[in-house]
């Protein structure tokens, strides 16, 4: 599948001055290869993206054989496959900073929670120590360590059914000898508590779940101010009526990844659709006048996915799965066929061209000068560098990431060299 870069307008937030993410992306398709299928989950700062793979995979089947997950590195292009514990189905969710993946994995017919340190490649299973708890998952894991994630009692996890969901948020702190402290926490007015994402400031997102008389509620909730969040209906079309909101991840930046559940249509014409939405959070909450709805690689932007997997829904399009601190989006599409392909999205300057660090519609010496000072998306990371030596001497808008390639030594040396020695200029172009 070959990408066409798709433009979305955003919301600029910033940080100390600094933006988080641009006002476009550039996406790159991500596939295992050899497999028929493969789904992007999380992302860190350096482009270091995790997920699953395999054949006839099913998002509605997160327990299903034949799924493991991998590591795939954004300058080599190289994949490391997960198997935790040997199991034939290994989900990985998330990648924090310093390189720890979590997921879940299935074993002696349950779900369980992993920790995998690749250095040491090393596992760790986790499970709450709540004494009815038979099922577990890591959504998340915050650059500290902290984990956030979801436990049932009821084998709502891999069996959900809607009208019995038993699920609780949990939290697990690492300790010093390797073990973690556990803290359960509920949603208020929530029946079920889907935890999602948890930052190094302490603030986490998820989904509540709301059962009663009146049918299901589904809201995004965000901690520990505990706001409750539904998608605008004033963001709806006439013949739309939202089902559910769930708030998926929150970066270090205090930006919020979401997807809401949309129905479209009355009568026996209807479908299911997802939309992806960005929003920005700071000390006085939620800030909904923010959020903006992503235009993610695909033909019309939605998808029918179900991302807490309660309904069997009809094949769709994308969905935005986490966001890193540098504002790097992860994801995946579904074609009509239901075969799923993973994609990152890459924050572009306003001049839409990759490298051009200082947005001023050209990739040269200036520009290697504000990736050393940090002030490159993904500040400091390889795959910034990589994208401006394969840009250097480009105009906006001409350069597409998708034929990104790892450059010769010798390249990459003579590129660092001259732009130490100040011999870059705007007019020169780099030695292939």
């Amino acid at each position: 599948m070959k990408f066409r870069t798709l433009v979305c307008s955003l919301a600029l937030l910033t940080v100390d001055n600094l933006a988080v993410f641009a006002d476009s992306y550039e996406f790159v398709e991500i596939q295992f290869p050899g497999a028929g299928e493969t789904i992007a989950k999380g992302v860190a700062s350096d482009g270091t993206v995790v997920g699953t793979y395999g054949n006839s995979l099913d998002v509605r089947e997160p327990i299903e054989n034949g799924r493991t997950g991998f590591i795939w590195n954004p300058v080599s292009g190289d994949f490391q496959s997960i198997s935790a514990f040997g199991s034939p189905a290994t989900n990985a969710n998330s990648i924090n900073d310093s390189g720890l993946v979590v997921g879940d994995y299935f074993t002696n017919n349950r779900l369980r929670g992993f920790v995998f340190d690749p250095v040491a490649n090393e596992y760790t299973s986790i499970l709450p120590p709540d004494v009815n708890a038979d099922e577990a998952t890591i959504s998340d894991i915050a650059d500290d360590g902290v984990l956030i994630g979801s436990y049932s009692t009821n084998r709502s996890l891999s069996q959900p059914n809607p009208e019995n969901l038993q699920v609780f948020g949990f939290r697990a702190f690492p300790q010093l000898d390797g073990s973690f402290v556990y803290e359960t926490f509920e949603v208020s007015f929530s029946t079920s508590t889907y935890a999602g994402s948890r930052n190094s400031a302490g603030t986490e997102v998820g989904m509540g779940v709301e059962q009663g008389g009146l049918g299901t509620h589904f809201f995004g909730f965000k901690q520990p101010t505990e706001e409750f969040f539904d998608f605008p209906s004033s963001m709806l079309a006439n013949d739309e009526q939202l089902l559910q909101t769930s708030l998926t991840a929150i970066n270090d930046n205090d930006v919020i990844l979401g997807n809401a559940q949309i129905q479209k249509g009355s009568g026996f014409s209807t479908s299911v659709v997802n939309r992806s939405f960005l929003m920005e959070n700071n000390e006085g909450g939620l800030q909904p006048a923010t959020l903006e709805t992503l235009a993610l690689p695909c033909p019309d932007c939605e998808s029918s996915i179900n991302i807490l997997e309660l309904r069997v829904e009809e094949p769709g399009k994308s969905i935005a799965t986490n966001i890193s601190d540098s504002g790097l989006i992860v994801g995946f599409n579904d074609d009509n066929d239901g075969i799923y392909s993973g994609f990152l999205g890459i924050p572009l300057p306003e001049t839409g061209l990759l490298g051009d660090f200082d947005v001023d519609n050209d990739v040269d010496g200036f520009d290697f000068l504000a990736w050393q000072r940090g002030e490159s998306p993904a500040g400091l990371s390889r795959l910034d560098l990589l994208g401006w030596i394969k840009s250097y001497g480009q105009n906006a808008p001409s350069f597409r990431v998708e034929n990104l390639s790892v450059p010769e030594p010798g390249t990459l040396i003579l590129a660092t060299s001259y732009c130490l020695m100040g011999l870059l200029g705007k007019s020169r172009r780099l030695a292939e």
